[in-house]
């Protein structure tokens, strides 16, 4: 019978821990700052990229809207901001995960995987391996 309780205890502990990581949609609106790199590709040729987001911010409007900036002066981000251009977003609550792009390509152009992290926010782009420790302005 001890067996079963502590199973029980830690099933709950842990579904209570889960909950508490989640992000829900009311919490991503507005603008984003990068504070910090936390994880990055060590590939040289990611460097342009890489430098571009460290210095990025993020706005997600509650009309859908989305917008990515940098004061990064990098040729090859310009290029990743471009195409953020005229983009939406829209938050995938099962998934934790926030869908870059429009109807037309089904939300794919960049997925943003949000968690909390004690009172930390962390945005982690699958596509690169990116992970950076959010600060929301």
């Amino acid at each position: 019978m001890k067996i079963k309780s502590l199973i029980l205890v830690l099933f709950a502990t842990s579904i209570s821990h889960l909950a508490h990581s989640q992000i829900n949609q009311d919490e991503i609106y507005g603008q984003w700052k990068v504070k910090q790199i936390v994880e990055k590709p060590s590939d040289s040729e990611f460097a342009p990229l890489v430098e571009g987001f460290g210095k990025a911010t993020f706005s997600f409007e509650k009309n859908g809207n989305f917008k990515l900036a940098t004061s990064s002066d990098s040729p090859l981000f310009a290029m990743v901001t471009e195409m953020m251009d005229n983009t939406n977003w829209k938050f995938d609550s099962k998934e934790q995960l926030i869908r870059i792009g429009g109807e037309e390509d089904g939300y794919s152009i960049m997925g943003i995987y949000p968690k909390k992290q004690g009172a930390k926010i962390l945005f982690h782009l699958d596509e690169s391996g990116m992970s950076f420790e959010m600060e929301k302005n």
